[in-house]
């Protein structure tokens, strides 16, 4: 065997073969991992430098102590250890075999045994891994120099274009006019004319949202199921027309945010030095809040006033007066120990990494109760984080303003079902149906316990929204805010009133919706609740901005950065020929200072449109070239796509396939008018009321409860039903739900290996006075229901 030193050698070869390289190279290609946990320079080299020594440092200790106490058996910890890092590095290489996980399993077992051997007896395959012990430096050199997160690790300076480069000397030439007893003549303040040159601009993205899901039958605003964005649209240019170039976050806001169709690996301003923040940054104090996306350079979003305009303003002040200093709206980035701007620590990028890790490391199939990875960018065991944002975070404007329209409800400690034994209530059983089936209660347990280990606890994402908010207040500086929130963005686990439900994911949003529609419509159910209370921050945003005295003489442009498809048989986001309507069809908003009255525009422009369109207004050229163009001039004749490795084009004439899409989800949901979102299943009007006269004779079969177990339940969190029914029948079966006799939603059977799952949800309103055993299920034939007894 290899001496002590040798010995740790091996380990680090290993360690780099098995957890380093696969690790560095997958997120050292997406950039954005480190952008949205807010990791400063240093947090990404000290990861780095974490992912290649930490590993076989610990194994390397624990090795050396166990060796100085028992020799012989330190030798057999070795070999065991060097056979737990050959199956890492084998099980990543054979994950591709096609079958059941047990394939990739034994094929990587048999091939750590065969390496295994030959380490313990062969000196030359000894030699070969002590060789290896110098990859770790090329794996961090490459991740740190080469990589695409290289440009998170040194990001180069960048300035904004100076004022005197954006305007003439003369723009700001005093105007004069005459008191209202015409004695004297007065002279209009700079500030006044600066703020009248450059008036307020905020920008506000959304995600994921489709155009189709706001329409009504016109093509208009549904005003009765989405008030707010009809409210935006009575005061503002409302394009339905307007498509995105690019079909993620990373690819679709940096071109809203320079004009230009060309994305680059990570969304930093180092990779994108032109855009509307170093455009703006000497004549506006910037506030910029994104999660993934970081265009905005240190010098431009520094949290004051740019010094071009202080002392543009000062060279105004009448010597006779004393000087006041110009206040700034704008807080400066709070850093804590780490470095992290946003909060986010280094632990939190640790424990993120290792799940990453995880879902690498282990065979499809055998990934249950890791955390989904491929919804979000962090914070993936608690999902969207669940950072509690208390008052002392926001800003003192916000305890002078109103209470918000409707808060979301703040949740209590969790106490999560998996925590312990999830009761099963055990009912009479009807004699069953001929084609129906036993449920193994353990089984079904023990099947959804790691899925309902991680349900969500709480979601900061409307917190952080409400906290940016705060922030907004009248200035006596040209203000630019720019906010982009990750909603109405998957997770989906918000009602339409705030209250939460259990994020459950549905098969098919990492990969493709099932060729039945079934599940793609609980999907877009959850889609459009989240939706309904997006609609209600938009209200709380443009509350804000009236009660701040901002809206009237403010820019303000509300946009998505892309759509999703609720297509059967397509992706909801990889970008097809098949779902390319609804992911690139979305919502543009562009309201003009001093507007008054909405205009329906129906004409095609593009997301990248928004930056060009902010300079004309302005009266300032762009000093780069763009491919957008104004949104108000001469439009050319071009041909819209959504950009990736492989281009798809967008078909024209467009609003006649929205129409189509808004058709399908109006034959589904019917309108605000008419047609309450829970009622997936049918009966639309009669959520919410009494369903004696629907009772009919109980069906044969039986269904069994995994929630809820409480109204509501231990976690906050109410709304949802989720069990099994114990029939065979193959169709998806149409189920309604009722608390008491009260109907509360509709839905219909999703399948889950061959078996009905119940996974459906209801109005929260009507589960006000509920307790657990007032949950019903009922099949719904011919417009009756039978009811459906529990196992």
């Amino acid at each position: 065997m290899p001496t002590p030193v040798w010995r740790s050698l091996h380990l680090l070869a290993l360690c780099t073969l098995a957890i380093t390289q696969p690790l560095l190279g997958i997120l050292g290609d997406n950039p954005t991992f480190f952008t949205a946990h807010g990791s400063s320079p240093a947090q990404v080299t000290w990861f780095a430098l974490a992912v290649a020594l930490a590993p076989a440092a610990l194994l390397g200790a624990a090795e050396v102590t166990i060796h100085a106490i028992a020799p012989r058996l330190g030798d057999r910890v070795h070999l065991a250890i060097v056979a737990g890092l050959v199956f890492l590095v084998a099980i990543q290489v054979v994950d591709v075999l096609p079958g059941p996980w047990l394939v990739p399993v034994v094929t990587a077992l048999a091939i750590t045994g065969g390496l295994a051997v030959l380490y313990a007896t062969n000196s030359g395959v000894r030699s070969a891994v002590s060789l290896l012990a110098l990859t770790p430096v090329l794996f961090v050199a490459l991740f740190l120099f080469v990589s695409p997160a290289s440009k998170v690790v040194f990001p180069d300076d960048i300035d904004a274009v100076g004022l005197s480069d954006l305007v003439s000397e003369d723009s700001f030439t005093a105007t004069v006019g005459v008191t209202d007893d015409g004695a004297e003549p007065i002279r209009a303040s700079l500030a006044d004319r600066v703020n009248e040159r450059f008036p307020p601009v905020y920008l506000l993205v959304l995600d994921e949202l489709p155009v189709a899901s706001l329409l009504d039958e016109t093509g208009a605003i549904d005003r009765a199921r989405w008030p707010n964005f009809a409210r935006l649209a009575d005061t503002s240019h409302f394009f339905s027309n307007a498509t995105t170039v690019g079909f993620t976050t990373e690819r679709a806001v940096p071109a809203i945010l320079t004009g230009r169709y060309e994305t680059e690996a990570a969304p930093v301003y180092s990779l994108y030095p032109e855009n509307l923040f170093t455009l703006l940054g000497d004549v506006y104090d910037i506030s910029a809040s994104d999660p993934l996306v970081d265009l905005c350079p240190p010098s431009v979003c520094d949290g004051k006033p740019p010094a071009s305009i202080i002392e543009l303003m000062a060279s105004d002040v009448d010597p006779s007066e004393p000087t006041q200093p110009i206040p700034s709206t704008t807080t400066e980035a709070v850093f804590d120990e780490t470095g992290s701007a946003d909060g986010s620590s280094f632990r939190s990028l640790l424990d993120d990494a290792m799940i990453v890790f995880g879902h690498l490391a282990t065979p499809e199939g055998l990934d249950i109760g890791l955390p989904d990875i491929g919804a979000t960018w962090g914070d993936f065991g608690d999902d969207l984080g669940t950072e509690d944002r208390s008052t002392e975070d926001r800003s003192t404007a916000e305890a002078a303003a109103p209470a918000p329209a409707a808060p979301t409800p703040d949740a209590p400690a969790a106490a999560l079902p998996g925590d312990g034994e999830i009761p099963i209530e055990i009912g009479p059983t009807p004699t069953p149906d001929a084609d129906a089936v036993e449920i193994d209660a353990e089984a079904v347990n023990d099947e959804n316990r790691a899925t309902l280990d991680r349900l969500l606890t709480d979601d900061s994402r409307v917190a952080d929204f409400r906290a940016e908010l705060a922030a907004i207040m009248p200035s006596d500086v040209p203000r630019l805010h720019y906010l982009h929130i990750l909603l109405p963005h998957v997770p989906w686990r918000l009602h339409g009133n705030g209250d939460t439900y259990p994020d459950i994911v549905l098969p098919g949003y990492s990969s493709a919706w099932d060729d039945d529609p079934t599940i793609a419509r609980a999907g877009q159910q959850r889609h459009l609740l989240q939706l309904q209370f997006v609609d209600r921050l938009l209200g709380e945003y443009l509350d804000r901005l009236e009660r701040a005295g901002v809206f009237d003489d403010a820019t303000v442009v509300v946009v998505a950065d892309h759509g999703i498809s609720f297509v059967p048989g397509t992706s909801a986001r990889g970008i097809t020929e098949e779902n390319v309507v609804g992911v690139a069809g979305v919502p543009l908003f562009y309201k003009l200072p001093d507007q008054r009255a909405g205009v329906h525009h129906r004409e095609p422009v593009e997301t990248t449109d928004i930056v060009p369109t902010i300079a004309r207004q302005l009266e300032i050229d762009i000093p780069w070239g763009v491919d957008g163009v104004d949104l108000f001039g001469p439009r050319p004749d071009r041909d819209r796509l959504v950009h990736n490795t492989f281009s798809t084009w967008i078909p024209e004439p467009l609003p006649p396939l929205v129409a189509a899409l808004t058709a399908d989800l109006l034959a589904t949901f019917g309108n605000g008018t008419d047609g309450s979102l829970y009622g997936l299943a049918g009966l639309h009007d009669r959520i919410g009321s009494p369903i004696g006269d629907l009772i009919d004779e109980p069906v044969g079969y039986c269904w069994l409860r995994n929630r809820p177990t409480a109204v509501p339940e231990a976690d906050g969190e109410i709304g949802l039903v989720d069990g099994r029914l114990s029939t065979n029948r193959t169709e998806p079966i149409p189920f309604a739900l009722t608390i008491g006799d009260t109907l509360t939603g509709t839905a219909m059977s999703l399948d889950h290996e061959g078996r009905h799952r119940v996974h459906a949800l209801g109005d929260p309103e009507t589960w006000s006075d509920a307790t657990g055993t007032d949950v019903g299920l009922h099949e719904i034939v011919d417009d009756r229901l039978r009811p459906i007894p529990e196992c």
